[in-house]
């Protein structure tokens, strides 16, 4: 197999991945809003949430804060402080490496594993960049080093 035809398919693959892992809470999150909802809300907020699920789940920190007029209705202390969520949703990791796997041994047995695993390398973190920037929000907020890395 040539070489751009083993980057290729690399490159399609790992969206594949891509798609996959954002597609789990994504798809949770549409069926949340349109039940809860009834499609009235803005879906920009369905695609934070999902993207801010599968960034925390490749263990990227995420910062939540309340806007004052919230955190003054709530009448708790603190309450209009930021909250960072540093904990990560392993099951996104676990499956992204799993099916990372599966296509690096596809990809080995093409004959170019170097070009590949740079083509994969490269549009996985082309995703990421495209998942971390639409999802910055004032009240949810990754972080973008951890987002890209």
């Amino acid at each position: 197999m040539p070489r751009w035809l083993t980057a290729l398919f690399a490159g399609a693959e790992t969206l594949l991945v891509l798609a996959i892992g954002l597609g789990i809470p994504l798809v949770t999150a549409t069926l949340v809003w349109a039940a809860q909802y009834g499609f009235a809300a803005d879906y920009v907020v369905v695609w934070r949430i999902a993207a801010d699920a599968w960034l925390l789940g490749h263990g990227v920190d995420v910062t939540f804060t309340l806007d004052p007029a919230t955190a003054a209705g709530l009448g708790l202390p603190g309450a209009e402080l930021p909250v960072t969520v540093t904990i990560a949703l392993l099951g996104f990791a676990l499956l992204t490496v799993l099916l990372a796997v599966r296509a690096g041994r596809r990809v080995s047995e093409a004959g170019h594993p170097v070009v590949g695993a740079v083509a994969a390398i490269a549009v996985f973190a082309g995703g990421a960049v495209a998942t971390v920037l639409p999802a910055l929000h004032p009240a949810a907020r990754p972080s973008i080093v951890q987002g890209v890395l």
